[in-house]
């Protein structure tokens, strides 16, 4: 009985944090609400901008603030001005790992990249960089 009591106590106390916490919560906005619609701008990439292929099947952005893409024809890293191809391997999946490696996924294996380029790990036939 004593269990149950404490259990109920507990989500009790849980339930009330969370209520103080919603209450007291900023909401976010995606965009500045004192600027007109005109003052934004906008930008698309295409093949024809250095993208190797316009389908991303696969993004992360690791802490030194590059955006991996992978797509059917390639990694590509951008650092927000232009695209470069790392590989030409058909990439599934990106994920940066804790103490900042790159793990890349792709159909024939996996890849492990340290500081951008250099390959720490690999398994199965996963791609060479090219960079």
């Amino acid at each position: 009985m004593e269990t149950v009591h404490r259990a109920s106590r507990t989500l009790a106390l849980a339930g009330g944090a969370l209520a103080w916490m919603l209450a007291w919560a900023v909401p976010a906005l995606a965009l500045d609400p004192s600027k007109a619609i005109t003052q934004y701008t906008r930008d698309a990439w295409t093949s024809e901008t250095d993208l190797p292929q316009t389908s991303v099947q696969a993004m992360a952005q690791t802490r030194d603030g590059y955006l991996w893409l992978g797509t059917q024809e390639g990694l590509v890293r951008f650092d927000g001005v232009r695209f470069t191809q790392m590989s030409s391997e058909d990439i599934t999946a990106l994920c940066e790992a804790c103490d900042g490696t790159l793990w890349v996924g792709t159909y024939n294996g996996l890849m492990g990249l340290k500081e951008g380029t250099r390959p720490v790990s690999r398994r199965g036939r996963a791609f060479p960089t090219t960079a």
